[in-house]
């Protein structure tokens, strides 16, 4: 707490948040990542620099083995849910929602383009793992079912499944026909987990049941034009 600091150090506190803030909305994050350490320099266990530390260790998720620091990023911030209280709370738990927003989108879209660019099984491979590392950690806190944040963590995950089926599917994808019976796999399997995520999106508006359909009506699609029973 920054009880314990001096009314000069106190402004320095301040300052450090207002440029780490900055630094990071405007994506500097080496910058950010320097005046989150003088932060928890002057102040260690200050709330800012910690759900600051979570969204750069986030920031670093890659599809891949690289996943896990969505996992990582969680964890540091779940003091920040358990302990804050008042307007402190509501502001943080905002924060942390968009931020986790932008973390899980990375290697959602990293692992999209690479699909885009290549149309290979490794391409599709890759996609695919990146779905299926979403929904095993969405699983995880949907097993905590007497743990709140877990609850809410989970809740952000299947709210961001819109925007994430969507970036996959899209409406111009390209996907495989007929030349190369490995790939076709490769992107059936993919959009098998694709739609088991759709799946997962609750259908309570237009946009929410269009972007189920679209993903069952790709792999339809697919199927169709490869002749998959």
């Amino acid at each position: 707490m920054s009880d314990h600091l001096s009314s000069a150090e106190r402004q320095l506190l301040s300052l450090y948040t207002r440029q780490a803030y900055t630094s990071y909305l405007d994506g500097k994050l080496k910058e950010t990542g320097q005046k989150v350490e003088q932060i928890e320099a002057l102040n260690p266990g200050d709330v800012n620099a910690r759900f600051l530390r979570g969204a750069l260790i986030g920031r670093k998720a890659r599809p891949g083995c690289d996943m896990q620091n969505i996992q990582r990023a969680v964890a540091i911030w779940k003091p920040l849910y358990v302990q804050l209280t008042g307007e402190a709370t509501e502001a943080m738990r905002n924060a942390i929602e968009e931020a986790l927003t932008t973390i899980l989108y990375i290697p959602v879209d990293l692992a999209s383009r690479q699909w885009d660019v290549y149309c290979n099984g490794r391409a599709a491979e890759q996609l695919k793992e990146t779905v299926n590392c979403l929904l095993k950690y969405e699983e995880e806190y949907a097993a905590q079912k007497d743990i709140p944040y877990a609850q809410w963590i989970r809740s952000l995950f299947v709210k961001n499944y819109v925007f994430l089926v969507a970036e996959i599917v899209g409406l111009n994808k390209t996907f495989p026909v007929g030349e190369n019976a490995e790939n076709v796999h490769a992107y059936e399997e993919t959009l098998t987990e694709v739609l088991r995520m759709a799946e997962r999106i609750p259908p309570t508006g237009d946009s929410e049941i269009a972007v189920r359909k679209n993903a069952a009506d790709r792999l339809e699609r697919l199927k169709k034009h490869n002749r998959i029973s």
